[in-house]
């Protein structure tokens, strides 16, 4: 049809790769949430993200101090990143069914997030079901507000906020995954466990940095020379 823009096949083939790579490292980072974050010679202290979160808010060291439940909010706004940098990711995806299978996919990320029926009933006084909430909540705005950002975007090929702030959600998602994981490693060494490093966060954490490589070196590519 007349009017209508088809891409070509070369650029298919050069701009697919580095789409779909991004894609899979996103949902590789997001997967290594569930796999165990820490190995300890104590099978219930090898958690994965959600339950270190959870078990970091009950710790006394981690619920005061200067900055109270710290661990649990970087790892917790660690999934709410992910989820927001797979709607913006979702926007150079191919097909419209996919597209919004996976924003359907990161809003559940996000619903995810929220704390149980029991802060709904009134345990409005708990300081951790409150960052569960509020976590949940932001996460589900930037997620919506990822839909906008994409649609204005596709408006200006030559637009340098949509990676910019690719980049930006890429780095906070990284630093803060790592600052969660300090913490809560360290708030389990003062109870004298030898705790290691999980699969999970590994798989997690190479995702996001490898992620964020990728995001830069695709964005100074389209830089003009």
């Amino acid at each position: 049809m007349l009017g209508t823009h088809h891409p070509s096949v070369a650029s298919i083939m050069v701009t697919s790769p580095v789409k779909i790579g991004a894609l899979l490292l996103i949902l590789l980072a997001w997967i290594g949430t569930y796999f165990p974050w820490t190995t300890t010679g104590v099978t219930a202290f090898s958690v994965n993200l959600y339950d270190l979160a959870e078990w970091s808010s009950l710790n006394p060291a981690v619920r005061s101090g200067p900055f109270p439940l710290l661990a649990t909010f970087c790892l917790r706004a660690t999934v709410g990143l992910l989820a927001f940098r797979l709607t913006l990711q979702a926007a150079s995806s191919p097909g419209r069914t996919f597209r919004w299978t996976i924003r359907a996919l990161a809003l559940l990320i996000a619903i995810g997030l929220l704390p149980p029926m029991d802060f709904f009933r009134g345990a409005f006084d708990d300081p951790n079901y409150r960052q569960q909430f509020i976590v949940a909540v932001v996460s589900g705005i930037a997620i919506l507000a990822a839909w906008r950002v994409s649609r204005v975007s596709k408006e200006s090929a030559k637009s340098r906020v949509f990676p910019t702030i690719c980049m930006i959600a890429n780095g906070l998602a990284l630093v803060l995954s790592v600052v969660g994981l300090i913490i809560a490693l360290q708030a389990l060494g003062l109870l004298g466990l030898h705790v290691g490093l999980g699969f999970g966060a590994m798989l997690t954490l190479i995702a996001t940095l490898l992620l964020l490589l990728m995001t830069a070196f695709s964005y100074k590519r389209q830089q003009p020379q």
